[in-house]
């Protein structure tokens, strides 16, 4: 197949992802902030961002690197090869969620009521999330290393409408709160991961019958050679995300932090659409230069214009629509969002 219906093909897939996890996404999050009061809505928000503080560290940020190699070493036909990296990944992010979440786990029972009584709850709630997420990575960086868009779709798309479903019973129906959100959300991936893309992974690992591992540490060159770069940088932004939530709080409290957390939230679902194409992007990429580095070269260009005459645009009808569509959803309580 080439370059061109390549691309076209994974794009549609990953557009069509995008635009239902956004759909579904802004659908949880309308329910969120308009049954949660400001106050709890940015306790929610703190408990969220003190587990981004250690999301970072599951697989140091390397994930989208690992997709790259693992379509580069199938562009020129070194299975052995990708077999060593993708488990040696997989062990990894699994020892490292463990740590992580036992550790935030650990963690609630010391930090008292200092933001109210549900938030050490949260916290504990928030560490099943880590618990799981090695999974779900797994079977993102499979289905992208081998370019399964239709399966990387498949299981984002899954994720928004099992916590869009969930979400409105736990808040709507049982007026669960904050607590229902997040246990929301955990069930929502448990349910994803086993259900939809646990019977897509083990068509993909099918690759890998009758193949033996390579005696090269793969993984751990990756990490000492080109992954180092992702690991200085990807952590860090990450880290400064989950540091930005606190400093907010520290310095003006949880309704300001959830004022932000709104604007932010409308950002978020807007590059949404705009990142879409990298992760059909990254893994093609990286199997075309494996092959021929001017096919590469035309691709990147050709990518990058398109790109960015798309974001002029969204950029234009965004500032126009947020306003109005901010007071028509939520009135006059978040008004402070919209500059």
């Amino acid at each position: 197949m080439g370059y061109a219906k390549k691309i076209g093909t994974g794009a549609a897939f990953v557009y069509a992802q995008n635009i239902l996890s956004a759909f579904f996404g802004i659908l949880t999050a309308i329910i969120v902030i308009r049954s949660l009061g400001v106050a709890e809505y940015g306790v929610l928000t703190l408990a969220i961002a003190t587990m981004g503080l250690l999301t970072p560290f599951l697989d140091f940020g390397i994930g989208q690197v690992v997709t790259s190699d693992i379509a580069g070493e199938i562009g020129v036909g070194r299975m052995d090869r990708v077999k060593r990296l993708y488990y040696g990944y997989g062990k990894t992010v699994m020892v490292m969620g463990l740590i992580l979440s036992a550790g935030l786990f650990v963690a609630s029972f010391f930090v008292g009521g200092f933001y109210g009584d549900s938030f050490p709850i949260l916290l504990r709630l928030a560490s099943g999330l880590l618990f799981i997420n090695p999974a779900r990575s797994m079977m993102l960086v499979g289905f992208g290393g081998f370019s399964r868009f239709k399966a990387l779709g498949l299981i984002q798309a899954s994720e928004s409408a099992f916590k869009f479903i969930f979400v409105a019973l736990a808040v709507l129906y049982f007026r669960l709160g904050s607590a229902g959100v997040i246990a929301a959300y955990l069930l929502a991936i448990i349910v994803s991961v086993i259900f939809i893309g646990l019977p897509m992974l083990v068509r993909v690992l099918r690759h890998f019958r009758g193949v033996s591992s390579s005696p090269e540490p793969v993984f751990k060159n990756l990490l000492f050679s080109h992954g180092k770069f992702q690991i200085l940088s990807q952590p860090v932004k990450s880290l400064y995300e989950g540091i930005r939530s606190w400093v907010i709080t520290l310095l003006a409290g949880v309704e300001a932090l959830a004022i932000f957390q709104v604007a932010f939230q409308i950002y978020s679902y807007i590059y949404l659409f705009l990142g879409a194409i990298e992760a059909v992007m990254m893994p093609i990429f990286a199997e075309e230069f494996a092959r021929s580095i001017e096919v590469a070269k035309k691709l990147l260009v050709k990518m990058t214009k398109y790109i960015t005459w798309l974001a002029l645009l969204v950029a234009v009808v965004f500032f126009v629509a947020i306003p109005p569509g901010l007071r028509i959803l939520f009135g006059d309580k978040y008004n402070y969002s919209i500059p």
